[in-house]
């Protein structure tokens, strides 16, 4: 989440806060500090090791030396849009994970849905999908599917770059150039999600949620049948950084949900949604798009 205030609005905003919330937001910024310290300390020593800690969510992670798994591992690493997806999945749904990286939402999807759902993992980088199966296989979450393949617009064959270990959450098929130039190109197989479940037994789905720097529209129009005919809430990132590599700009994707008569929100604190104001500018987050025959007014009560 980007807050594009200045330095001394946030304070002001900070001073308008009752006193027992400034006491929570300072200690809880305490303790990202010394986790941060942690985990810098851990990482120059033994590069290598990867820390286990159980997430708030209730799986166990084991944070390794990527930038992910660093705030992950402070507690600061997207918290509202998992405070929503945690919230929002319910026993026996289904979620489409593109872009599954180590699994972290894939395991918190896999928790919320239960041994009657199902998540489908879609992670092309051999590397991400080893950890990835890690943390399903130590958690216990058979009910993820683990899918080798990119997803895009139409099936073939794709050149994925994954840069440094580091590095590991900026895996894209078309990079930036300073991502580029430290990336090994790998060969990948493309898939759409509409082909994907043309050929699956899985018959509903209930979220998909893409991160695959810049790939998202791409995903979204391979996804057009699953959209029409299952209406998924989608939760996405519409960042122009990401998109500007692939040549187009973020707002194409809210203007290809909207088309379809799809509303957009911004994930707040907790799990709630607010209805996002980024018509005309760069989002520059995560959003969360609704779909027109869901009742918006339920989710949005269920949520909050």
């Amino acid at each position: 989440m980007v807050d594009n205030r200045s330095r001394s609005e946030r304070f002001r905003a900070f001073t308008r806060r009752p006193l027992s919330e400034q006491f929570h937001i300072a200690r809880e910024l305490s303790r990202r500090r010394i986790r941060h310290a942690v985990k810098v300390g851990v990482d120059r020593v033994l590069p290598f090791v990867s820390i286990p800690q159980r997430i708030e969510e209730g799986p166990w992670w084991f944070s390794s030396n990527d930038f992910v798994s660093d705030a992950i591992f402070e507690g600061s690493f997207e918290r509202r849009e998992r405070a929503f997806v945690q919230r929002f999945l319910e026993p026996g749904m289904v979620m489409i994970d593109v872009g599954a990286h180590h699994g972290l939402y894939a395991l918190i999807a896999a928790r919320a849905v239960g041994p009657s759902g199902r998540v489908v993992a879609f992670e092309p980088s051999p590397r991400e999908r080893r950890r990835l199966e890690r943390h399903c296989r130590i958690n216990r979450m058979r009910h993820v599917i683990i899918e080798p393949l990119a997803v895009g617009a139409e099936p073939g064959q794709a050149t994925l770059f994954i840069p440094s270990r580091k590095d590991s959450g900026f895996n894209s098929l078309q990079p930036a150039d300073d991502v580029r130039s430290h990336a090994e190109p790998v060969a990948v197989e493309l898939t759409t999600i509409d082909g994907y479940l043309a050929r699956s037994p899985i018959d509903r789905v209930d979220l998909i949620k893409l991160d695959i720097e810049g790939g998202e529209l791409n995903a979204l129009k391979g996804a057009s049948e699953t959209i029409a005919a299952k209406k998924p809430v989608v939760l996405c990132e519409v960042e122009d950084e990401r998109t500007l590599p692939w040549g187009y700009k973020a707002e194409e994707i809210i203007d290809l949900l909207e088309a379809q008569g799809y509303s957009w929100f911004v994930p707040r604190p907790g799990g709630g949604l607010a209805p996002s104001t980024a018509r005309g500018t760069d989002p520059g987050t995560n959003l969360v798009a609704m779909p027109p025959d869901r009742d918006v007014t339920a989710l949005l009560a269920r949520t909050n």
